[in-house]
């Protein structure tokens, strides 16, 4: 799509390294923090994760072998309708054989193939939505961590903190097992995602965008291949037999049904692309906002920080402005994650 709506200022990437480089505490322990770290983890992308998530899923491998037989039933159907020569149609019933053959033949392709691309567009968005969700747990039970690790060298109470780390670290577990039943994984396998980032995307008119759907959207692909079908029905009868006659009428019937589900599946798809289009830019507009408080509340806590080095303020006085820049960060890190989920289902409500 052409940039011509946004290019965010601040990307959500970039969260991993501000949780060391915005806090001099915190990245002093970060040397502590890798040290314990697993040996051995997997590296894990989004791309990645959303490839594994397709080849494992067997609803999907199902569907796609049933591509492949409709793909060959409707190649030695194509076969049979070209043999058929023009001038050896000498009746309705040959013209069927023939026309509507075929025309049948390329619906049921076209059908096949939308039933298979629709599955695999909502599990691609499952991936994407447990990845994210994912990548935001992690962030947030780091940060808790590092956050406690403060409040310890200050002698203070950490016993809230490390509550809180505990429920950080129950989400973090549900959202892992989430993800790994996506990927066919065992539900506690841990990885070390590599930082995914949705929100660079830039977005044209929205009445681009939704003409775009129209074609490649798999509801709209399969109620525009069954008018296509109902269209040629029509034709060959048209051109064999008369419109008048009980199959003609039949015939025009169907045309219309197909019509009008059209425009039915055309109004669905203009109005879930504009809702998605829509919350796109109300997760852009929530996340600047964040990001320009985080970035007043990141200098507040840089001023404390050399406030107590040079001895004006307390290292317990020094722990209450740092947990003001966890609060700023947390948000921070909720609004990444709302903002890529919303490009996310966005892309997807496109038809990718």
């Amino acid at each position: 799509m052409k940039p011509t709506l946004f290019k965010p200022l601040f990307s959500t990437t970039l969260i991993a390294s501000l949780l060391l480089s915005a806090s001099p505490a915190f990245a002093a322990s970060a040397d502590v923090v890798a040290a314990a770290a697993p040996v051995q983890v997997d590296e894990l992308t989004l791309d990645s994760a959303v490839e594994k998530a397709l080849k494992s899923s067997v609803e999907l491998e199902l569907l796609k072998l049933d591509l492949s037989n409709t793909y060959y039933n409707s190649r030695l159907t194509l076969i049979d309708t070209r043999a058929i020569r023009e001038d050896s149609i000498y009746s309705l019933d040959d013209a069927e054989s023939k026309y509507e053959d075929e025309a049948g033949a390329r619906r049921d392709y076209l059908v096949a193939n939308a039933t298979w691309k629709a599955q695999e567009d909502a599990l691609r968005l499952d991936v994407q939505k447990a990845y994210f969700e994912v990548q935001a747990a992690q962030e947030k039970v780091e940060l808790q961590k590092k956050y406690i690790k403060v409040l310890d060298s200050t002698q203070k109470s950490s016993r809230d903190a490390k509550d809180t780390l505990d429920e950080l670290e129950s989400a973090y577990q549900e959202a892992l097992a989430k993800l790994n039943g996506l990927l066919g994984e065992a539900a506690n396998k841990e990885w070390k995602l590599v930082p995914a980032d949705l929100t660079s995307v830039s977005l044209s008119p929205l009445e681009e965008i939704q003409q775009k759907a129209f074609a490649k959207r798999p509801d709209m692909v399969t109620v525009a291949a069954e008018k296509t079908f109902a269209q040629a029905k029509v034709n060959y009868i048209n051109n064999y037999a008369s419109l008048s006659t009980f199959p003609g009428r039949i015939a025009q019937n169907d045309l219309r049904k197909a019509e009008l589900l059209y425009t039915l599946a055309q109004k669905k798809a203009e109005q879930e692309v504009k809702a998605s289009y829509e919350k796109v830019n109300e997760a852009k507009e929530a996340w600047e906002k964040i990001k320009a408080s985080h970035q007043s509340a990141e200098e507040q806590y840089r001023e404390a920080y050399r406030s107590y080095l040079g001895g004006q303020k307390t290292l317990a006085e020094f722990a209450d402005e740092e947990e003001e820049w966890l609060k700023s960060t947390t948000k921070t890190i909720e609004s990444a994650y709302a903002y890529n989920v919303a490009v996310a289902a966005f892309l997807q409500s496109t038809g990718y």
